[in-house]
């Protein structure tokens, strides 16, 4: 279950991570509106509630947070006992009934990029799409030379910009929807929840 969350956070933040620059490679399929980019650009902070319905119907909560440069947690509640946090150098999944973690390098994640303060996409080789209806904007992303790692498409509504759920695809098209509450922007948050024990559990390089 771990690596299906890690995997799910990290095409989570492929997609944020290559929509929030000016440039992109051939594989971009049209702009991405000017009102998300500021949107994203103006994202130093944010915190929020969160319900994640996986592709078996089972239903899971909790609260998420993010600070740039390089911090960001998702916290599940009860029975889900994960939590997943970055402190700026470390991705950890911990598993807070096993009490285990399994850490990653945030250098090689998207979340690098997504929790900089200047980011850089000028170099990306994602696929982008862009579409909308009369309420959203929605963009896909997926990885060409990675598509076991599936797609995600996210939403963000076209009045008033906000980053409203996102839907990931696997690789045998099953669907995983995240839909995010009370998202407040430029918020305070307490170091305590980017703190990551690294006096135990697991590094993988």
């Amino acid at each position: 279950m771990k690596k299906l969350l890690f995997k799910l956070l990290f095409i989570i933040t492929l997609c944020l991570s290559i929509i929030n620059l000016n440039s992109y490679k051939a594989y971009a399929a049209s702009a991405v509106p000017e009102t998300v980019i500021a949107y994203l650009k103006k994202m130093q902070s944010a915190k929020g509630k969160f319900t994640q319905i996986g592709p078996d119907g089972v239903i899971s909560q909790g609260d998420f947070g993010l600070r740039k440069p390089g911090k960001m947690y998702f916290n599940y509640n009860d029975p889900t006992p994960l939590k997943v946090i970055s402190d700026g150098f470390w991705v950890a999944v911990e598993d807070k009934k096993l009490k285990t973690s399994d850490r990653y390098p945030l250098s090689e994640t998207p979340l690098s990029v997504l929790l900089s303060d200047n980011p850089d996409f000028s170099n990306t080789d994602y696929k982008i799409a862009v579409t909308s209806d009369t309420e959203n904007h929605y963009i896909s992303a997926s990885d060409p030379k990675h598509p076991e790692r599936g797609s995600i498409t996210i939403a963000f509504t076209k009045q008033n910009t906000q980053l409203t759920h996102w839907v990931v695809t696997d690789a045998q098209g099953l669907k995983t929807i995240v839909n995010l509450q009370d998202v407040a922007l430029n918020v305070p948050t307490q170091n305590k929840l980017f703190f990551i024990d690294t006096s135990t559990g697991q590094s993988r390089q």
